[in-house]
């Protein structure tokens, strides 16, 4: 039995904790990963290849301006939010549906001036428990949740409820830290700063009530107040997100920022997708190197990290060093190798990694089953 219903205005008061000072980085060998059979040249490691390497195309020999376009069916805006599928309430076949909201941050928090696409929140009756653990998945810079509806729906279907998360996205980190001069501290201050918001300095404020923290928060009271049989309050202890009921992932920024939370707050898994890969530019005859927070030591154990990136996309080494620096062991890390990825702008071969829907075999073992 299908249902509509709209959602109603809300507004929630978040307390946040005090922010801590990041913690002090940790060696780690940079280690390249193997080859990987049917991943072709090896990022970070030049074009020279042995045996059957030879016959699998360089990255150089392909090109990203005629990758073929993934059919990318946005979900259609709602005004204030509106409830589409199947109702809570359900009977037979119509519980295999998925529950989806469409929900804009400014139609529950009045005072968001900037990133108002809006919030997608999806899960499956039959495959959501009452105990499912929530995933979060971030955008990539000026991306919107709206904009990969294919692997949320993958997410919800592996028996998890499922957020899209709008959130302040531009500009990128990367934009802003290498042009500082050498701050090694520059990456970590903003994205705790776009985290929480809680920085008397920052490269790049952001006001408190848009931060993640706190949309999330704002978002997951709201669900609860509103649809109190979904099981959205259990995501929340004392006010704040309940970390270790919650999956951290993203694409690029938006992978940068899970990354980053899974330091700070001890998370049920983490899923990176091409990211992070913040860095200190060269300076004054040093080589650039991966921003220290990333070997940072991490509240989330490296045995629930999963990573992945594209042998092909420009960043690739970059990746490749900052994944190694993490500690996440390569056994959990991916390369994705389609020739002809389907992406977006102007590296198709990272973007492709969360929207080309031949990935969805992979995207369902990075993310696992919700217990």
């Amino acid at each position: 039995m299908t249902a509509l219903r709209y959602l109603g205005f809300a507004f929630a008061t978040v307390l946040l904790f005090a922010p801590t000072a990041p913690a002090a980085p940790k060696p780690a060998a940079l280690n390249h990963l193997p080859v990987i059979p049917g991943g072709g040249a090896r990022p970070g490691h030049g074009t020279t290849c042995v045996g059957a390497d030879c016959l699998i195309p360089s990255c150089a020999s392909l090109t990203t301006g005629d990758a073929p376009a993934a059919a990318i069916i946005p979900i259609p805006p709602v005004p204030g939010g509106t409830k589409r599928g199947t109702a809570v309430v359900c009977e037979g076949a119509a519980c295999a549906n998925p529950v989806i909201y469409s929900i804009k941050p400014k139609d529950i928090d009045p005072t968001i001036k900037a990133f108002n696409a809006p919030n997608i929140v999806e899960y499956y009756p039959l495959k959501a428990g009452p105990k499912a653990q929530l995933a979060i998945y971030f955008p990539g810079t000026n991306g919107r949740p709206d904009e990969v509806p294919g692997i949320l729906d993958v997410i919800a279907q592996q028996g998890y409820r499922v957020i899209g998360l709008e959130y302040d996205d531009n500009p990128a980190v990367t934009d802003v830290c290498p042009q500082q001069t050498y701050d090694t501290q520059c990456a970590a201050q903003f994205r705790w700063e776009r985290l929480v918001g809680s920085l008397l300095i920052s490269p790049q404020p952001t006001p408190l009530n848009e931060t993640i923290l706190v949309r999330l928060v704002t978002l997951l009271n709201h669900l609860n107040r509103t649809y109190p049989g979904d099981g959205w309050g259990q995501y929340l202890l004392r006010g704040q997100p309940n970390w270790s009921r919650i999956v951290v992932s993203g694409l690029s920024q938006g992978a940068g920022m899970a990354a980053f939370i899974a330091k700070k707050y001890s998370v049920a898994r983490v899923v990176l997708f091409s990211s992070p890969w913040d860095y200190v530019d060269a300076h004054d005859g040093m080589a650039e190197e991966t921003s220290p927070w990333v070997g940072e030591t991490s509240a989330t154990p490296v045995s629930l990290w999963h990573a992945e990136y594209h042998r092909c996309e420009k960043n690739a080494s970059r990746i490749q060093r900052a994944y190694a620096l993490a500690a996440i062991p390569q056994s959990h890390i991916m390369v994705f190798d389609l020739s002809d990825a389907a992406g977006t702008g102007g590296d198709k071969f990272h973007t492709s990694t969360t929207r080309d829907p031949r990935y969805t075999k992979r995207w369902r073992e990075l993310y696992g089953v919700s217990p």
